[in-house]
């Protein structure tokens, strides 16, 4: 079913039109007269818009060139020429890999050229076409060695890469030389004459008889495999000989269906792929990079807007995808650093919304029925491996995205609210290479499927918590606050609220004694769940810390946090003694008001927490508890907390510490006096 799939995308979208010709891109175009004559080397490079910290590479545009013939190989010890475009050990005998691959094999050199050069020889004496006429006589002449000087000089410059891509332009022609009309149609008929002329079989794929297909073509641009390509089928002969088969006569595909769907999955893979029937504009990009080895492509039965607003929702967060997606407004306004402005106010981003290609989605594509498919593709080795793969529709994917979007929300976290972003916060040093591995993708898939998150997301999540320094020294600026950051406060809460909804874990964990409410983005006064209720109470004393001692070199934090995040009871009694401490300070100093106010906030999670084992009375003061303790240890507290409920202390802790320094709705470095006097919490 997914390569059917393929096909028929590869059909609707014109990718096959022309099935002798295929999008690569390329890099530099060498300039000739009528006559033949060298005019110069022209760089077709770009830098891409930066959008990461790294400085992107010079990219090429991705255009039209001509197929191999059928059975040539671009693998192997001695690799078949391209027509027309090719890099430069074939267009001028160039080695410069300096890995005397090809200069140290005699008479190698020669034979790439010979090789290139008679594939235009017999097309420009079948045409007789003038631009074909001119490259010959180059490659015939002595203007060649300026051209290779051209080209070593940009190679010295680091401007030219072994891999890079020559074609040819005759006369300053718009058009390079191998799109020409006349020799697109010469070519055509050359690979039609040397198709395979195998017994025909049924097509697994059409259905139809035809000569199978001896190898297919190679599929570019998969995260972890060779920049050549990689097969998206191979056979070990020795054990696919059972019933007399040999290679790919066990799974027969036709030509035409075989550049059908590896054409299909080429264009989903490549964020730049042209628009066959409209060179100059770019086909939607349908991907998100999910890992350096991992990339989930997605597309629908049916033409729709849909998957193209999907990959700048995802991938990046992008505010005006997710409003095209139906994200609600209250979220949008509070991922932005500012809340977003109509549409109708600013020229520049209603031109920029209206020319992409998710622009304007109406509510009757965001309700299709007609199917979405999802596939995940790992590199590797040669290979490319199918991770997953999902279909559903084009409705239900919407809602899906629309619920992980509700999930993740929390008050804390601004800025885009890309998958990449939150799960960089689960690996060591932010590297995305120390992810587990499958991790983004299983988390993707959820995400598409509105599934549960797997459990080592949240185990990721709390181990981070758990083992990362408070204190961390990022880009020369000493920042706070690492442990529980808003990105893996919004992993959590998306974790606990869909395990919540799933009516096969949710039962599990009321079996286990672990019940909690929705998670809401912002601190939940209503919540008894002790591991949730043990976050605010680590919030609060670090909180009387800070307002008692100001900035320490080992705070709380830094001390007791992994431990009083695992095994509450041996910590909290000592943290209760040290709070009591520190609050007999801050009650003189500036913040008095704060201090009191935070100091009863930790006697009414006491009440919940441990007032029934301790006889703890409504009006009883911590103080005159711990007095009344005094050579006896303080009970209540859970000698350990289960994963789940640790996920709930990251979260308690969180969202406490945001309420400290919320402040009429935005976010400040000011404490908060209290405007009324503090309560017990609310039945």
């Amino acid at each position: 079913m997914i390569l059917q799939s393929l096909t028929r995308l590869a059909e609707r979208e014109g990718l096959v039109d022309n099935p002798h010709y295929e999008a690569k891109e390329v890099h530099w175009a060498i300039e000739l007269d009528h006559n033949g004559r060298f005019l110069g080397l022209t760089t077709l490079l770009t830098i891409p818009e930066r959008t990461g910290r790294l400085r992107p590479r010079p990219r090429g545009p991705s255009i039209l060139v001509p197929r191999p013939l059928p059975g040539s190989a671009r693998t192997g010890t001695a690799p078949d020429p391209g027509f027309l475009v090719d890099n430069a050990s074939f267009v001028l005998g160039l080695d410069l890999t300096n890995e005397q691959k090809i200069v140290g094999r005699q008479g190698e050199t020669e034979r790439r050229t010979r090789a290139f050069r008679e594939l235009i020889e017999e097309a420009s004496s079948e045409t007789n076409d003038d631009a074909l006429r001119a490259v010959m006589s180059f490659l015939i002449s002595t203007d060649q060695t300026a051209a290779c000087d051209a080209v070593t000089e940009k190679r010295e410059g680091k401007e030219f890469e072994p891999n890079h891509l020559l074609v040819f332009r005759v006369g300053g022609d718009a058009t390079f030389a191998h799109l020409r009309a006349d020799v697109m149609a010469y070519w055509a008929g050359v690979r039609a004459r040397t198709a395979n002329t195998a017994a025909t079989r049924q097509c697994l794929i059409t259905g139809g008889l035809s000569a199978p297909i001896d190898k297919h073509p190679l599929i570019k641009k998969v995260p972890g495999g060779t920049p050549s390509g990689v097969a998206i089928v191979t056979f070990n002969a020795s054990a696919f000989e059972s019933y007399g088969f040999e290679r790919n006569d066990n799974a027969p595909v036709s030509r035409s269906a075989a550049e059908a769907y590896t054409t299909a999955l080429n264009r989903l893979l490549d964020p730049t792929y042209p628009d066959p029937r409209n060179p100059i504009v770019r086909l939607p990009e349908q991907r998100v990079l999910l890992s350096d080895d991992t990339v989930a492509v997605f597309w629908t039965e049916t033409p729709s807007p849909v998957p193209a607003a999907m990959a700048p929702a995802l991938g990046q967060g992008d505010l005006d995808a997710l409003r095209e997606l139906g994200i609600d407004e209250e979220s949008l306004a509070n991922w932005s650093t500012t809340t977003p402005s109509p549409r109708t106010t600013s020229p520049a981003p209603v031109r920029s919304i209206y020319e992409s290609p998710w622009g304007g989605i109406t509510p009757a594509e965001l309700e299709d029925a007609s199917p979405f498919r999802l596939l995940i593709l790992s590199g590797g080795q040669g290979r490319a491996t199918v991770r997953a793969f999902h279909t559903s529709q084009v409705r239900e994917t919407v809602e899906s995205v629309r619920q992980w979007f509700t999930d993740i929300r929390v008050s804390s976290l601004r800025g885009r609210p890309a998958l990449l972003r939150l799960l960089s916060s689960l690996a060591v040093r932010g590297d995305r290479a120390n992810l587990p591995t499958n991790l983004a993708g299983d988390v993707f898939l959820a995400i598409v499927a509105d599934r549960p998150l797997p459990e080592w997301v949240l185990e990721a999540t709390v181990r981070r918590c758990r083992s990362e320094a408070n204190v961390r020294e990022m880009g020369g600026v000493e920042r706070r606050n690492q442990k529980v950051t808003p990105e893996r406060a919004a992993l959590v809460k998306a974790w606990l609220n869909r395990a919540l909804r799933d009516p096969g874990q949710y039962p599990k964990l009321r079996y286990k004694g672990i019940e909690f409410q929705e998670v809401k983005p912002t601190m939940n006064e209503s919540e008894r769940n002790r591991g949730y209720l043990l976050g605010r109470m680590f919030a609060c004393v670090e909180r009387m810390q800070e307002l008692a001692l100001g900035e320490v070199g080992a705070s709380v934090t830094d001390k007791y946090f992994a431990s009083a995040c695992a095994t509450p009871q041996a910590v909290f009694p000592r943290l209760l003694k040290s709070e009591v401490h520190h609050f007999a300070k801050a009650r003189e100093g500036k913040w008095a008001g704060t201090a009191r106010w935070v100091h009863a906030q930790i006697g009414a999670l006491a009440m919940w927490l441990i007032g029934k084992e301790n006889g703890l009375g409504e009006d009883e003061r911590m103080e005159t508890l711990l007095h009344r303790m005094a050579g006896r240890p303080v009970q209540g507290f859970p000698a350990f907390l289960p994963l789940p409920e640790q996920g709930l202390f990251t979260l308690g802790y969180h969202q406490q510490r945001a309420e400290f320094f919320t402040k009429r709705g935005a976010v400040t470095d000011e404490p908060v006096e209290p405007s009324a006097p503090a309560t017990l919490l609310p039945e």
